[in-house]
């Protein structure tokens, strides 16, 4: 388990977020500090464009590498990065709209 006091907030208007922690901070004793748009969040690498938000963890798994050697070692020896993932429509509908026990690579 683990406990995190930090949070993001994801939204297209910076003004949103302001009045959004103004709307907690009035129910708290110790206020939310707004810290500005972020480019890590807990482990997590941030790359916010105009049209899509980027999420990695590059920095994290170089770090982790450096700690426990074999690591490295095992990310060499993968052939498939990411893992191949099938882009097929019906197979896409079928993951975000329906249960997915039917779901094989020949669909």
């Amino acid at each position: 388990m683990r406990q995190v006091d930090d949070f993001a907030i994801a939204t297209n208007e910076a003004s949103t977020a302001s009045q959004l922690i103004e709307e907690i901070n009035e129910q708290l004793n110790l206020p939310i500090h707004i810290l500005g748009e972020i480019t890590r969040y807990n482990g997590m690498d941030i790359e916010q464009m105009q049209h899509f938000v980027k999420i990695t963890c590059h920095k994290y798994i170089q770090k982790m590498s450096q700690s426990y050697p074999w690591i490295a070692q095992e990310l060499k020896t993968m052939k498939n990065l990411p893992l191949p993932f099938q882009a097929d429509h019906k197979y896409v509908s079928k993951m975000i709209h329906g249960a997915t026990p039917d779901l094989d690579e020949n669909q």
